[in-house]
């Protein structure tokens, strides 16, 4: 059972990373100062988890293979805490405090906005 399981991770894990990476292609934080690649895929994250946690909550599929694969494996390899932290560092050490703040607050504040408006969309409108 577990080693199913794990496969499911695995492979929901590897299209949400593989899709960050397309991310950090097509926005590259270079020019701007401000990781917008990293921004985009947790945000985006934070938006789908919401919708599929309550869309698998409604459908009593929370503790199913399914979620394994959407949540634990495909929104886990999207989003990235490990990457936020480290870019954080970054925006320190380049002495770019602002950048450090808005994009802390901003990942954190729209993060548990989007979470919170994916669930609620399920849940009063399907």
């Amino acid at each position: 059972m577990l080693g199913k399981q794990l496969l499911w991770v695995f492979l929901g894990g590897g299209l949400g990373a593989s899709l960050r990476f397309v991310f950090s292609k097509m926005l590259p934080s270079s020019t701007t100062h401000f990781p917008w690649a990293t921004f985009t895929a947790n945000m985006l994250g934070c938006f789908l988890i919401g919708l599929l946690s309550g869309w698998l909550l409604k459908n009593d599929l929370l503790k199913s293979e399914t979620s394994l694969f959407l949540l634990t494996g495909f929104c886990g390899g999207l989003t990235t805490f490990s990457t936020l932290s480290n870019e954080s560092l970054l925006l320190l050490r380049q002495n770019q405090l602002m950048g450090l703040l808005i994009y802390n607050l901003s990942s954190f504040g729209f993060g548990i906005l989007l979470v919170a408006s994916g669930y609620f969309l399920i849940k009063f409108y399907s």
